[in-house]
C-alpha cells in the first residue's frame, strides 16, 4: 500500500502524493530532506514538513473492514440511489 510517495517530473519539478488524505503537491527538494531526516536542511521546510504531520499528512492509511453484503443489502442500496450514470 502506498503511503507517501516522491516523484519528479520531466522538467525537475518535485511532487509528493500522500495516499491518506488523497493529496498531491508541488514541493521543493528541500522538503524531501526534511521528510527524509537529512542534516543542514532548511529551517523553513523543516517546519512546514513539521506542520503537515500535524495535521494529518504522512498518516498510514487506515484499512477499511468491509462486510460480505447479500443481495437484499445490494437491492436496497440501489433503491437508496437517487442518481446512477452508465456510460
Amino acid at each position: 500500500m502506498i503511503e507517501t510517495l516522491f516523484h519528479t517530473t520531466e522538467y525537475n519539478n518535485f511532487y509528493i502524493y500522500d495516499d491518506h488524505s488523497r493529496l498531491s503537491m508541488l514541493t521543493h527538494p528541500e522538503f524531501i530532506k526534511a521528510y527524509e531526516n537529512a542534516s543542514n536542511v532548511n529551517p523553513y521546510y523543516l517546519k512546514k514538513y513539521g506542520y503537515l504531520r500535524e495535521h494529518g499528512f504522512f498518516e498510514k492509511c487506515k484499512i477499511s473492514n468491509f462486510i460480505p453484503m447479500n443481495d437484499s443489502m445490494i437491492k436496497e442500496s440501489i433503491i437508496q440511489t437517487p442518481h446512477i450514470v452508465l456510460k
